[in-house]
């Protein structure tokens, strides 16, 4: 079950990123190259370095780099200057999904917002886009935001580790065949068959306007197959017929 709560409430507990199991990170011991190298947190926590195994599960970068040192000063080093840096993330994991031009997994680098996840999976696909976000935290916490408000409070939400963020997607039509950009097309109401296709880049060189077709899911799974010739409609010799949500329209190749 999830709870809906504000973002005041999710910001509560925010800290630095944490390193944690799975993460790589480069050590650098200054004046002394061999004792440095690549290292990866165990499912432990643990750090494998050239001083002994050092705990670094929960620990921000700052600190990990006090605890090398300190593993360090017992009976290796008296002045250990120490770098650490993180070469890649594991543990602090999140997914951006939805409507947004590439969905997958995302890794929390540095101090994320929330208004900065969307850009992180390449934009709101706005032709798809309902408008609003949704912040699910790991323990089922969640956010609605609306995309135009991700500029204002709610925007600054630092993100965390295992967080999903989804940009929910609205009612659509699909465009298939010989369009310059086949795929969905947002659905707004009286859109129509041509604005469809044109919204989907207009016809390809290729295209059979005069032949396409729109399938129509019916309410007891039957599909209605309805043939419109997009050439006389955009000659304005036939109607331009309106869509429906979860409409296809398809556009075949030219024979010739």
């Amino acid at each position: 079950m999830f709870v809906l709560l504000t973002a005041a409430a999710l910001a509560q507990g925010s800290a630095a990123i944490q390193i944690g199991p799975g993460d790589r990170l480069l050590l650098t011991v200054h004046g002394e190259p061999a004792m440095g190298g690549e290292f990866t947190i165990t499912e432990e926590g643990l750090g494998h370095v050239y001083c002994g195994d050092v705990a670094f599960s929960g620990a921000t970068l700052e600190e990990a780099r006090e605890r090398v040192a300190a593993c360090f000063r017992d009976g290796w080093l008296v002045e250990p200057r120490i770098g650490l840096d993180v070469l890649e993330r594991k543990a602090s994991r999140i997914e951006i999904s939805g409507a947004v031009g590439k969905p997958g997994p995302y890794y929390l680098e540095v101090a994320t917002t929330l208004r900065m996840a969307p850009a992180m999976a390449g934009g709101v696909a706005l032709e798809r886009s309902s408008g609003v976000v949704v912040l699910t935290r790991a323990d089922g916490q969640r956010l609605e935001v609306a995309v135009d408000d991700l500029d204002g409070p709610e925007g600054s939400l630092e993100l965390r580790p295992g967080d999903v963020v989804r940009v929910e997607q609205g009612k659509t039509v699909y465009v298939g065949g010989e369009v310059m950009k086949e795929g969905p097309v947002g659905y707004l109401s009286g859109l129509t068959a041509l604005e469809a296709v044109m919204t989907a880049g207009g016809p390809s060189p290729l295209a059979n306007l005069a032949g396409a077709w729109i399938v129509r899911p019916g309410a007891d799974g039957a599909k209605e197959i309805i043939e419109v010739n997009l050439r006389r409609v955009r000659k304005g010799k036939d109607d331009d017929p309106p869509l429906r949500p979860g409409d296809t329209i398809n556009v075949p190749e030219s024979p010739l």
